[in-house]
């Protein structure tokens, strides 16, 4: 939402509208129990007095963000497309008098009457506004922490191949099958492994792999317990041998090794 006044929209309706928005998105958090969150404008930053780095930054990390794009401020449609570019979670809203433009009217938008800021929170037309506000939040956060793509502004629409390029720019799906043989002949040391990469899911502009594989180790003629890998990060051993994992990496144990 802008934060300056311009034609029909003075500085104190933004202030007004803000503080809507913050009473509606702090019942939302009490909901979810996030303590300690609270809702403020992307350019606030009180550590950073860099404006833009604090709004580009903001756009791109925050779990949630409502955008009112009421009277089309350029400013705003800016910001809102770079929020859509790093494909992260925005919950559009608008007065009734500003009409959607054609780019913009794809993605799901509150409306809100324009006298909203002289209803008070007992009014039908406020509490009807604030509810379906209210209710957005919540599912939009879920959704979002579940890593869904349907709260993805991009993920409709884009091809998936398109879609994993945005995603940090990963060119290509690493999901598949691998396995691996290290021979050291010269200090009679070998290891061997396979894995699955698997796709988890996408989040916001991060995408998020399964890993889950096993390794074998073979030193001076002497075969270790096979290791498998565990999630976040680490090998877990088992007290097996490589001989009882359906022979795996039976190559490992002929002569010669593969040149």
């Amino acid at each position: 939402m802008p934060i300056s006044g311009k034609g029909k929209y003075p500085v104190d309706h933004w202030t007004k509208i803000k503080n809507i928005l913050t009473d509606i998105a702090q019942a939302a958090t009490k909901k979810l129990k996030l303590a300690g969150e609270e809702p403020e404008v992307v350019s606030i930053d009180f550590a950073n007095p860099d404006i833009k780095s604090v709004i580009f930054n903001n756009l791109f990390s925050i779990p949630i963000v409502i955008c009112d794009v009421s009277g089309n401020n350029p400013n705003v449609i800016y910001e809102l497309g770079l929020r859509v570019a790093f494909d992260m979670p925005v919950i559009i809203i608008k007065d009734k008098d500003t009409e959607f433009s054609f780019d913009i009217n794809s993605l799901l938008t509150i409306e809100y009457p324009n006298n909203l800021t002289q209803l008070g929170p007992t009014d039908p037309t406020y509490k009807e506004f604030s509810s379906k506000l209210y209710s957005r939040i919540i599912y939009t956060y879920y959704e979002f922490a579940a890593g869904s793509v349907s709260v993805s502004p991009l993920a409709k629409y884009l091809h998936h191949e398109h879609y994993l390029q945005i995603k940090r720019g990963v060119p290509f799906d690493l999901a598949g099958h691998y396995e691996y043989i290290c021979y050291r002949e010269e200090i009679g040391y070998s290891h061997g492994g396979k894995c699955e990469i698997t796709l988890k899911h996408f989040r916001g502009s991060i995408i998020e792999w399964q890993l889950k594989g096993a390794r074998h180790w073979k030193k001076d003629g002497t075969e270790y317990p096979v290791q498998e890998f565990m999630d976040p990060y680490r090998w877990e051993t088992k007290k097996q041998s490589c001989s009882k994992t359906n022979n795996i990496w039976s190559v490992m144990r002929s002569a010669p090794p593969p040149t």
